[in-house]
């Protein structure tokens, strides 16, 4: 980075990726994006547009209409503190904010948290970091 820029946000981060408009809109839907704008440390769990794709036809539109079950999967994408890999890699679970703890391992095909693949990890923001993931994970 070179002097006079600055880090950005975790959503500025997710607009400049080009690969997250599905989360980004499920996050203005629940009304989360300010939150994640202005609270402590977050590490973000953030499925791809693809991932959202893979969802059984129509399940996804369901969960838009459920603003409190939309809520609770979101919420389960996001970790309190900032996470890089190298700190995934010691643990065997992390806490979502909401849901259930979800296993962290490591196998030949990647990284994994839950039933997805991190992608592309540590992308650094000024409030967090963002991991990418192939699949939407289910609290």
């Amino acid at each position: 980075m070179t002097a006079g820029t600055r880090t950005p946000t975790i959503i500025e981060a997710a607009v400049d990726l080009g690969r997250t408009s599905t989360l980004l809109s499920a996050l203005r839907s629940a009304g989360l994006v300010e939150s994640l704008a202005s609270s402590g440390a977050l590490t973000v769990f953030a499925p791809t547009d693809d991932a959202f794709a893979a969802l059984p036809p129509g399940s996804w539109d369901g969960v838009l209409a459920d603003k409190v079950l939309l809520t609770s999967i979101l919420k389960h994408h996001l970790i309190s503190g900032r996470h890089p890999v190298v700190d995934l890699l010691g643990s065997e679970y992390v806490r979502p904010v909401e849901g259930e703890g979800l296993r962290i391992f490591v196998d030949t095909g990647g990284l994994h948290i839950g039933n997805s693949t991190i992608i592309q990890s540590d992308i650094e923001t000024s409030n967090g970091v963002i991991h990418l993931i192939d699949s939407v994970l289910m609290p």
